[in-house]
C-alpha cells in the first residue's frame, strides 16, 4: 500500500500547480464524470488572507462537539499531505486516498482527452468531495485555496454560510494589486441565500466590496461586534474572553485569534439549516488546536512555531511575541522571494533581540544571504545559518534557558522544523 500511495502522490505532485486560465470550468467537468459529489454535501465555505485555517478548525471542532460527522479541507498542509483531508479530526488513510485517486484519475484522463488542462488543486479538491460524500459527512468546513471566485472549491452549491476572514495583501500577481481587487476575488464565494459572516476588523475598502457583493447576490451580512468583546486573559497559556457576556476559552495564542473566534461563533450561530447550542459552540472553540499557529513545541527554552508569511500575519506575530515574558527573544526566519519580506521584518523591529536567517527548501526560497542583508537594517542582531536545523540549534544556544525561540516566515520552514522537532522528541 505504501508504494501505491507514493505513486499516487507523485502523480498528483507532477501535475501543474496552476492552470493558464483561472476558473472552475475544469473541476466542473471533472466532477460531472464523478457524479457531482459536492451537490450531496453541506458546506461552510471560508475565504480570506489570514485566519482561514484557524476559523475552519474552530467551526469543525464545534460541529464535532455537536455530534455531526465533520469534514475539514485545508490548504496547505504542514507535515503530511493527507492533513488536507480530515473527518472528525482524522486524516484520510493511505488506502482510501489510493482508492479515490484511481477514480479521480480516470475522470482526469477523460477531461484531458477533451483538451482541458486540469491542475493539481482541481484534482485534489475533486478527491476531497468524493471522500466526504463517500463517508456521509453531515457538514464540511471548506477552506479556499487561493482567492475565491475562481478557486476550485467555488464549484459548491450555496453553503450553510460563506465566511470572509481578514483580507490583506498577498498573491497580488494572481488576485490583483489593489485591496479592492483582492477583496472582490475573495467575495466571489458569497452566494444567493447563504449568510455571509465577515471578520470584524476589515478596512473600509474591503468592507465596502463585501457589502456590495452581499447586496448584489442577496446574501445577509453578519458582522461580529468587536465592542462586545472583553479580554480576561491573553498570554502564553491561552486566552479567556467574553463575547456578548458569555465566556470563551481559547488554546490558540494571540489576540488576533479572538477575532477569528468571534467570526467562527457568529458563523455557527447563523447557519442556514444546522443548529448548535451555545454550549456546543463554546466547547468546540475551547478544544480547537491548529499546527503552526503560535504553536508551543517545547519549554525551557520555549519554542514557538508560527506560519506567518505575509504582512498581516507579521503584525499578528509581533503582537503575539510581545505577550511572552521570556528574554532574550530569538527569531528563526526563512522566506519566499515573492513575499514582502523587507516590510515584514520591519514589523519585528523592537520585538526580537536576535534573528537567525536561513534558507527555505523551495525553488521560490530567498537566499539567506539576501535576507540577512535586508534584516540588518533593523534594531536586532542578525546571523545566518544555511540550513534550518542549524539555524534552530543556533537560536536555542542564543536563547538559553530563560529565552524564547520563535520560528516564522514560511510554511515550508515551519514544516521542516516541526518534523525535525517531532523526531527529536522520539
Amino acid at each position: 500500500m505504501e508504494q501505491a500511495y507514493q505513486r499516487a502522490l507523485n502523480f498528483v505532485h507532477n501535475m501543474p500547480a496552476f492552470s493558464s486560465v483561472p476558473g472552475v470550468f475544469r473541476i466542473k467537468r471533472l466532477l460531472q464524470y464523478l457524479g457531482n459529489p459536492q451537490e450531496q454535501l453541506k458546506f461552510v465555505h471560508i475565504a480570506g488572507t489570514n485566519g482561514k485555517g484557524s476559523t475552519a478548525a474552530m467551526c469543525a471542532a464545534a460541529f464535532q462537539e455537536a455530534g455531526y460527522k465533520t469534514g475539514l479541507y485545508i490548504s496547505p498542509f504542514i507535515i503530511d499531505f493527507r492533513e488536507r483531508f480530515q473527518i472528525d479530526g482524522e486524516m484520510i488513510s493511505k488506502h482510501e486516498f489510493v482508492e479515490l485517486y484511481i477514480q479521480v484519475r480516470d475522470a482526469y484522463e477523460r477531461i484531458t482527452a477533451e483538451g482541458l488542462e486540469c491542475n493539481e488543486y482541481d484534482f485534489i479538491t475533486a478527491l476531497a468531495f468524493l471522500y466526504f460524500r463517500r463517508n456521509h459527512c453531515d457538514i464540511v468546513c471548506l477552506e479556499v485555496g487561493l482567492g475565491g471566485d475562481a478557486d476550485a472549491t467555488n464549484i459548491i452549491p450555496p453553503p450553510e454560510a460563506a465566511v470572509i476572514t481578514k483580507i490583506s495583501y498577498d498573491h497580488m500577481k494572481v488576485l490583483g494589486n489593489t485591496i479592492q481587487q483582492i477583496a472582490k476575488a475573495k467575495a466571489g464565494i458569497i452566494k444567493h441565500g447563504s449568510p455571509c459572516i465577515c471578520y470584524p476588523d476589515q478596512t473600509e475598502d474591503v468592507l465596502e466590496v463585501i457589502m456590495q457583493t452581499c447586496a448584489t447576490v442577496q446574501s445577509p451580512l453578519i458582522l461580529p461586534n468587536m465592542y462586545q468583546t472583553e479580554i480576561l486573559r491573553c498570554d502564553e497559556n491561552g486566552t479567556i474572553f467574553l463575547y456578548g457576556g458569555r465566556e470563551y476559552h481559547l488554546k490558540l495564542l494571540g489576540k488576533h485569534q479572538i477575532d477569528n473566534a468571534i467570526t467562527a461563533i457568529e458563523t455557527l450561530r447563523n447557519l442556514k439549516t444546522i443548529q448548535l447550542t451555545e454550549q456546543q459552540i463554546a466547547n468546540g472553540i475551547a478544544k480547537t488546536t491548529f499546527p503552526a499557529r503560535m504553536e508551543i513545541l517545547q519549554h525551557d527554552p520555549i519554542v514557538v512555531l508560527d506560519g506567518a508569511h505575509n504582512p498581516n500575519g507579521f503584525v499578528a506575530l509581533a503582537k503575539s511575541i510581545r505577550m511572552f515574558q521570556c528574554s532574550p527573544k530569538i527569531g528563526v526566519c526563512g522566506v519566499l522571494k515573492d513575499k514582502s519580506y523587507q516590510q515584514e521584518l520591519a514589523l519585528l523591529d523592537g520585538v526580537l533581540d536576535h534573528l537567525v536567517v536561513t534558507n527555505v527548501d523551495s525553488p521560490r526560497g530567498l537566499a539567506a544571504e539576501e535576507l540577512k542583508n535586508v534584516a540588518e537594517g533593523n534594531h536586532f542582531q542578525v546571523s545566518l545559518s544555511d540550513y534550518p536545523q542549524q539555524a534552530y540549534q543556533q537560536a536555542i544556544k542564543l536563547a538559553g534557558k530563560q529565552g524564547g525561540v520563535f520560528i516564522f516566515g514560511s510554511l515550508f520552514l515551519a514544516a521542516d522544523l516541526r518534523k525535525y522537532l517531532q523526531k527529536e522528541k522520539l
